[in-house]
């Protein structure tokens, strides 16, 4: 493990200390707290002295020579990744996600670890990184052009996960599997993203730690003068696993106040993600097809998930693009990403950061990737079989988990508000995850149609019986949009 030491971070952060101290969400060495709402509403009481939260210095805090970044884990698994010598070649990656190209900006510990990435790969394997950014708007079609004259256009290709399909429907896309030396279960790639639930026995695309970046990782804020007033310790809540949907809009409820939505976070992916649910029985291609019965359930739960998660409770939602509700004030969460601290952080809001409600107490804390994230693509015409089938895993393996690491260091050092905030990070991005039928939402109209007109229904009255939406018909009608443009 590599520890940092960080003065800055430590005379920021006691300027800073919450009430709540650290949290270790889902670890089997913290003594779990006693629930602060459990079998109760929670609701303010004049007479509580626990509502009024005073900032106190907390027992332990954490020696600022142990802050763990994993660039040691990281640096071991990139030598277990085959070796083979590739000095005097160069690698080109064609990015249209800015997840690959970024200019490096110095004492700023991410953005010299994204650097410092590329290195270890050029002093592993001989070969130099170009990375070339691109207009994904017009990507496609000068890629398909360029093929067509039977020229190469890039190395790799870096997509949003979003627009993979038109590319393998178009035969432009290697598959993986035939690739020498190709890892198909590698323990970088993003948590829940195998050939399973992304494309059958094929693999067209990867999505792997180096694709991730904290404008992928989806989050909750909310407003810790609001809670508090309302006697709710929400880091307590969370590090005893309560916070789900139903605890959600019970808060809401409590508050009296709406919440917000983030338009850059895609919330029917975050339905399906968080629902526990599996769409398709088969990722994408001819075999593609739905269970019209898993179906119904799916729908059904996404449809309770999302409704819940728009309407919290109450008829009015606020969606305002700048989030002005939320920073005068006003609401008392706001869904959004990661990267999103550096536009709220001097906000006179008095904020917190918590994961992705759960859908059900019982299940874990996990935190969805947005199907914006980048994945990484082979070129059906490539020379370069070996040297890009290897550079896919070396380039997940020298990212893995210290990137994000060091991403939430520098968020500790300039703007994050509490030690709270930071242990919530920290578990946050260790559990992302991926799934290909979440992302394969936003590719059918049907499907988002059908979703929104059961979310309508179940929001008006949780007691309806979709059935008139999840008709045969309807069903067929989205795995029919879905054959077109992946098969």
């Amino acid at each position: 493990m590599k520890t940092i030491s960080f003065t800055v971070i430590l005379c920021i952060l006691i300027l800073s200390l919450s009430s709540c101290g650290l949290i270790k969400i889902n670890s089997d060495t913290v003594t779990t707290p006693e629930s602060t709402h459990a079998g109760t509403t929670a609701g303010f009481d004049e007479t509580d002295p626990s509502t009024e939260l005073e900032p106190q210095i907390p027992p332990t805090f954490p020696d600022p020579q142990e802050w763990v970044i994993r660039e040691s884990e990281a640096d071991a698994m990139l030598e277990n990744v085959i070796h083979l010598d590739f000095t005097g070649s160069t690698l080109f990656i064609a990015d249209a996600t800015k997840a690959f190209s970024h200019q490096l900006v110095e004492n700023n510990v991410y953005s010299e670890a994204l650097y410092e990435r590329y290195e270890k790969i050029k002093s592993r394997y001989g070969f130099n990184i170009t990375v070339i950014s691109v207009d994904n708007s017009t990507l496609f079609e000068e890629y398909k052009s360029t093929l067509a004259s039977g020229n190469t256009y890039s190395d790799l290709l870096s997509v949003p996960i979003r627009d993979t399909g038109r590319y393998i429907t178009s035969g432009l896309i290697k598959n993986m599997r035939t690739l020498a030396f190709f890892d198909t279960k590698p323990a970088h790639a993003a948590p829940y993203f195998s050939s399973v639930n992304s494309a059958g026995n094929d693999i067209y695309f990867s999505v792997g730690y180096s694709s991730v970046t904290p404008e992928d990782i989806a989050v909750t804020y909310f407003n810790k003068t609001l809670l508090a007033d309302a006697g709710i310790d929400l880091y307590n809540e969370i590090l005893c696993g309560e916070f789900t949907i139903e605890r959600y809009n019970e808060i809401i409820r409590t508050c009296e106040l709406n919440s917000m939505i983030s338009p850059s976070l895609d919330a029917d992916l975050i339905a399906l993600e968080m629902s526990g649910c599996s769409f398709f029985a088969t990722g994408y291609g001819t075999t593609i097809s739905i269970n019209e019965t898993v179906a119904r359930s799916t729908i059904t739960q996404a449809s309770s998930y999302l409704s819940s998660l728009l309407y919290g409770g109450l008829s009015d939602v606020n969606t305002d693009n700048d989030f002005s509700v939320f920073e005068r004030g006003d609401a008392a969460f706001r869904f959004g990403i990661l990267s999103d601290i550096e536009e709220i952080y001097d906000d006179k809001v008095m904020w917190g950061i918590a994961p992705m409600p759960k859908y059900l107490e019982a299940d874990s804390y996990v935190t969805p990737i947005n199907n914006s994230a980048a994945c990484l693509m082979v070129p059906s015409n490539t020379t370069k079989a070996e040297m890009t089938s290897i550079a896919i895993s070396a380039l997940n393996a020298a990212s893995y988990k210290w990137l994000l690491d060091c991403a939430t260091f520098h968020y500790a050092a300039y703007f994050l508000p509490d030690l709270s905030a930071i242990e919530v990070i920290k578990s946050l991005t260790d559990n992302i995850r991926f799934n290909f039928a979440a992302g394969a939402v936003s590719l059918s109209g049907s499907f988002k149609s059908v979703l929104f007109d059961s979310m309508r229904l179940y929001a008006i009255d949780p007691s309806t019986d979709l059935s008139q939406i999840l008709t045969s018909k309807n069903l067929k009608a989205i795995t029919t949009e879905l054959k077109k443009y992946y098969s």
